[in-house]
């Protein structure tokens, strides 16, 4: 997994609540975060971003990646009828 992040510029990440709770997603993050990706944040609209990224779901992440999710802009988006907040460093 990680020589495919190497040769990426940017990561997708689609925060559900779910989200830092799985061990692989963690884990890309932090290689994103390693490897300097740009990190693109998709929460949907039915999730509030405290909900996602609460301080329990945080730990043990490196201050690096929790700063990557914790500084964000929101950006109100729609795509095909079905609303969704882009949130993009």
């Amino acid at each position: 997994l990680e020589p495919i992040i190497t040769n990426t510029k940017n990561m997708i990440v689609f925060l559900t609540p779910s989200y830092l709770t799985r061990p692989w997603c963690r884990f890309e993050l932090e290689q994103a975060v390693k490897h300097n990706l740009h990190i693109i944040t998709i929460l949907p609209n039915s999730v509030r971003f405290q909900d996602a990224v609460n301080s329990t779901k945080m730990e043990g992440l490196s201050a690096e990646a929790k700063h990557k999710l914790e500084t964000v802009v929101a950006v109100e988006e729609h795509n095909s009828g079905d609303h969704f907040r882009t949130y993009i460093e």
